[in-house]
């Protein structure tokens, strides 16, 4: 058997939303990783089995539809999508970043 690089991971990439993904908020999870200067945000959603780290962008994005109260954000629906206009610096060649956005009015 061969085990897959996204076996290895624990937490999502802007390639995982190439295609926008309708998603509901699980959980969220606050966690302190080594080397980076305060809490990092991390949200479960009930239809993927990675987290997704919160950048600044998309952490301003879920506070200012959701709340500071990171309880309120369970059971929310969001859109997650690859922005092809992010840049990446880590791989140039790579753009693009995760965003979010509301779904569309019923």
């Amino acid at each position: 058997m061969i085990i897959s690089d996204r076996a290895l991971r624990s937490q999502t990439k802007a390639d995982d939303f190439k295609v926008p993904l309708s998603l509901t908020v699980a959980t969220v999870e606050v966690k302190q990783f080594p080397n980076e200067p305060g809490p990092s945000y991390l949200v479960y959603f009930r239809e993927m089995d990675l987290a997704t780290k919160l950048n600044k962008t998309n952490l301003r994005f879920f506070v200012g539809n959701f709340g500071k109260d990171t309880a309120g954000w369970v059971g929310k629906e969001v859109i997650g999508f690859k922005d092809l206009t992010v840049g990446n610096p880590k791989d140039p060649a790579n753009p693009g970043g995760t965003r979010f956005r509301l779904p569309e009015a019923k």
